[in-house]
């Protein structure tokens, strides 16, 4: 057994060790966990400190009473934190520091809403109508994740090479987001996408491609900023905002954009294999569990067949 180590001290002999491992935006979340919980709630406790049990607690402190607010943290949250602290307890029990010991965790149960929200009919129009008459931009991040449900980083990140109008396709190489890396600072970075399923081709409609071919932007330029400079998602979202504020249009996140795409896809009767492959899902269960749910109409048609089925 190595000479015992405060756990301070060793997380950042961890992190040091695993970011070779991990990308530069997990790096920084995991360096963001650490700095904000793990090194705090932990200060001065030795790793021999750690048990199951203290885990187990500290999970049900975490929820209760963990953010900053006094309100608690959401379970995502805490189950984030606890695998950064599990990866960093294995690398101890790896490396000799302590003896292992189990890490199985039981979380609260929280009731969660898992309802999605689906951009109205006549709000699409309104959105759409408010994009053709803007002159900017970045509205067509707006019309683009409505028409092919990108994610909102790989809008930000696409440039205008990104775009093959001979075979109108749209190739998803990156995205962008801004990280914390050091001292609380913060900067852009492009990446490559959230999973491997995520590189993907999208194809090109007839009315993306007249506005983007229009454009004639220069190759290496973002199409959102027509520049060299990006425009960071936090600022997409707040034109998105400024919009529906300004046209009085109900509130909406911007994922919703993604949310409106996929329904409207399911809606439209298109294969869950497809839509799967078109939201960059690594698996088609994601699509199943967020989009395919049968309606009220749908019920009751099962509830009366079965009915007649029964009673024949």
């Amino acid at each position: 057994m190595k000479k015992e180590m405060k756990y301070e001290k060793f997380i950042e002999v961890w992190i040091d060790y695993h970011k070779q491992f991990i990308k530069e935006s997990t790096f920084a979340n995991y360096k963001n966990i650490i700095n904000n919980h793990l090194a705090v709630d932990f200060k001065s406790k030795k790793l021999t400190y750690f048990s199951n049990s203290i885990l187990q607690k500290y999970v049900i402190k975490k929820y209760q009473q963990g953010a900053v607010d006094g309100k608690p943290l959401a379970i995502k949250t805490v189950k984030d934190i606890i695998v950064v602290l599990k990866l960093s307890l294995r690398y101890a029990f790896a490396q000799n520091y302590i003896e292992s010991f189990d890490l199985s965790i039981k979380y609260p149960k929280v009731t969660v809403d898992n309802s999605l929200s689906i951009i109205s009919n006549n709000d699409i129009r309104k959105i759409i109508k408010n994009i053709y008459k803007s002159n900017d931009n970045r509205d067509y991040g707006i019309l683009i994740a409505l028409l092919t449900g990108l994610r909102i980083g790989e809008i930000c990140a696409l440039r205008y090479c990104d775009i093959c109008f001979k075979s109108n396709i749209i190739f998803i190489r990156r995205t962008l987001q801004r990280i914390y890396f050091k001292d609380s600072k913060t900067k852009i970075i492009e990446t490559s996408p959230k999973t491997s399923a995520s590189f993907r081709a999208i194809p090109l409609s007839k009315e993306l491609r007249n506005i983007l071919e229009a454009e004639n932007i220069k190759d290496n330029y973002f199409i959102l900023s027509n520049s060299l400079k990006p425009v960071e998602p936090r600022l997409l979202r707040k034109r998105f905002d400024n919009m529906l504020e300004k046209n009085r249009i109900k509130h909406y996140k911007f994922h919703s954009l993604r949310h409106t795409f996929a329904t409207k896809c399911v809606e439209a009767k298109i294969d869950y294999k497809t839509i799967s492959v078109l939201l960059g899902h690594s698996n088609i269960n994601t699509t199943l569990n967020l989009y395919v749910h049968p309606n009220n109409s749908q019920k009751k048609r099962a509830i009366n067949k079965l009915t007649a089925h029964i009673l024949k």
